[in-house]
């Protein structure tokens, strides 16, 4: 194998090697007046690697730190052993350590260079001089991604496919648009609802439900020690301001661990336990189930607190710390418009309706940016799929997310994969014995489609 040499030595999953090298990369791809540059960061592994004409496994980095994917892929890392496959994480841009204005990068000015476009040109620019650097100019590139990285190894097949041979973009939710999804992202909610009953029965999003509207009465009588002693809060309520950190806090616990709904235990987001939806629906059938508000605090805080260091829930803690919250708002603010709400009827929440409008006013306040909803559907296609090929939609049944995934599939070169008991893009995460056999299969198909891909 090619060894590339020049890196620092970085441990991937299972310790297996990876070198984290630095591309001096172009700030801006689509201007020719400005040559400034940055450093974007990738990690490297050429451990499977069989020759310079053997095919490249490219990840396409989104927000977070790139070595968070690379020690939570390791079903790409399984599928490069079998093809005897380069293996390349690459960073996205003002993610990790790839900040174009080092600390400065997230002050508002700075973020111009932040987009969906500038961060492929950046991933297909690396790939090209990779390559190059190589001496493997006829090395097969696959794209991988999950989520918005899923978004983004499916662009790129879009966008250059000069470069990129074939992709599998894995719960990339690439029609939750807005102006796109129907009914402002309503089915998110309900896919979310009907984990928790299929995992728990109808007693466990019915108790959530409850105990939402316990916490929505409370909360309208100012009754704000009740709420708090409840849940078993690690500070009091004492604004508005609080009571809505408090809702999301709440609601998105309950939707990261669906889409954290997994076979076995966990640490991606947070620590969780095998099939957490499940232990989040035990206390439902216990006597606490009868006071619905403390019922929750045990039931949120499965994804909270599962390892039972804390006495307390903090409502102010960040959902998962890896992950790089301002610059995705920023890309919310701006391309980025995925519409969720909820109308506490067909789903066990409150009735959150999305308000486009407020969005809008908020980013303004926030980064001085206006969205512009309809920009990703001329930019990459929306649901007009008819010219793509060579690409794999993955989409698991336990998966919010998947309510803005594509199912139907525009032409034959196009695989549409639902994965029965599948969570957040499962079928990048490792094998294991206990993998129900929709997961298997799921992984099975993947391998033989790529497979033809390279043949």
């Amino acid at each position: 194998p090619v060894v590339i040499k020049g890196g620092q030595s970085f441990p991937g999953d299972d310790n297996i090697p990876f070198e984290e090298h630095f591309l001096e990369q172009t700030l801006d791809h689509f201007r020719f007046d400005d040559d400034r540059k940055f450093l974007q960061r990738y990690l490297v592994s050429d451990v499977f690697w069989t020759s310079p004409s053997a095919p490249i496994f490219y990840y396409t980095g989104n927000e977070g730190n790139i070595e968070l994917f690379a020690n939570n892929t390791k079903g790409m890392i399984n599928l490069a052993r079998d093809f005897g496959a380069l293996v390349v994480f690459g960073e996205h841009r003002y993610y990790g350590l790839s900040m174009p204005f080092g600390k400065a990068s997230l002050e508002p000015q700075n973020l111009v260079y932040l987009t969906v476009e500038q961060a492929l040109a950046d991933h297909a620019s690396l790939v090209l001089r990779l390559k190059e650097k190589l001496s493997a100019p006829d090395a097969k590139v696959v794209a991988f991604g999950g989520s918005y990285g899923g978004m983004l190894s499916a662009y790129i097949r879009m966008r250059y496919p000069n470069v990129i041979h074939g992709a599998l973009a894995a719960s990339a939710p690439v029609l939750q648009m807005q102006g796109q999804i129907a009914n402002n992202g309503e089915l998110f909610s309900e896919i979310c609802t009907a984990t928790y009953a299929t995992e728990g029965g109808e007693a466990c999003p019915a108790g959530i439900r409850e105990g939402f509207r316990e916490f929505a009465h409370l909360a309208a009588t100012g009754d704000y020690d009740t709420i708090a002693e409840k849940l078993q809060l690690c500070s009091p309520i004492t604004s508005a301001a609080d009571l809505q950190t408090l809702y999301f806090y709440l609601q998105n616990g309950y939707l990261y661990m669906a889409m954290s709904n997994y076979p076995w235990p966990a640490n991606f987001l947070q620590p969780l336990p095998r099939w957490p939806v499940r232990h989040a629906c035990e206390v439902y059938g216990t006597s606490t189930a009868d006071d619905p508000l403390k019922a929750m605090g045990f039931s949120v805080g499965v994804y909270y607190n599962s390892t039972g260091k804390h006495s307390c829930l903090d409502y102010n803690e960040a959902l998962a710390s890896d992950l790089g919250l301002t610059a995705w708002t920023y890309q919310a603010c701006t391309e980025m418009v995925m519409p969720v709400q909820s109308n506490g009827k067909t789903d066990m929440f409150l009735p959150v309706p999305w308000n486009f409008d407020a969005w809008a006013k908020y980013c303004q306040a926030e980064f001085g940016v206006t969205p512009r909803p309809g920009w990703t559907y001329l930019s990459f296609w929306g649901d007009r799929l008819d010219a793509l090929s060579r690409v794999i939609f993955s989409n698991g049944e336990y998966d919010p997310w998947s309510a803005g995934g594509v199912m139907n599939s525009p032409n034959p070169s196009v695989v549409t994969l639902p994965i029965i008991q599948g969570a957040h893009h499962v079928d990048l995460r490792d094998s294991t014995p206990g993998d129900p056999e929709t997961i298997t299969t799921a992984r099975d198909l993947e391998r033989s489609v790529i497979g033809e891909w390279l043949a």
